[in-house]
């Protein structure tokens, strides 16, 4: 997902919420960047998975075993047009309501937001066991 769509789909569940004034691109960056490794630290994202074959990374966030081990994820940037989030599609709204309830203040909508990321991300370890065996 962009992170520019990112930026719009989290204001608007700022919005939706009411009451808040959306963070700035810079806030928002450090939340969906915290969300992101909440989200590897939940499951294996394919888009931070490597092997001991690339002994080169050196922002690894933890090891999973078999010579694997997943990588810190970029510093998202809202303000480019262009950028990914850096985790796999099918998380990205789990990252994206992790980031929502980071923002919050209020804690029913943190309890809310944080029960939507866990499920998004419980739906992607059920799929991904599925295909590959890993779903931890």
């Amino acid at each position: 997902m962009l992170t520019s769509r990112a930026k719009d789909i989290f204001n608007t569940k700022i919005k939706a919420i009411g009451g808040l004034n959306p963070p700035t691109d810079a806030e928002l960056n450090e939340f969906l960047y915290e969300a992101m490794i909440y989200a590897a630290t939940k499951c294996i994202p394919n888009e931070l998975l490597r092997s001991s074959e690339n002994e080169n990374e050196t922002a690894i966030l933890r090891f999973i075993g078999g010579g694997d081990f997943i990588v810190l994820p970029e510093m998202p940037n809202v303000s480019d047009d262009l950028q990914h989030l850096q985790i796999d599609e099918e998380l990205s709204y789990a990252v994206i309501n992790k980031a929502v309830s980071l923002f919050c203040r209020d804690l029913n909508h943190i309890r809310k937001f944080e029960n939507e990321a866990d499920n998004a991300i419980n739906r992607y370890k059920a799929n991904y066991s599925k295909i590959k065996g890993k779903g931890i």
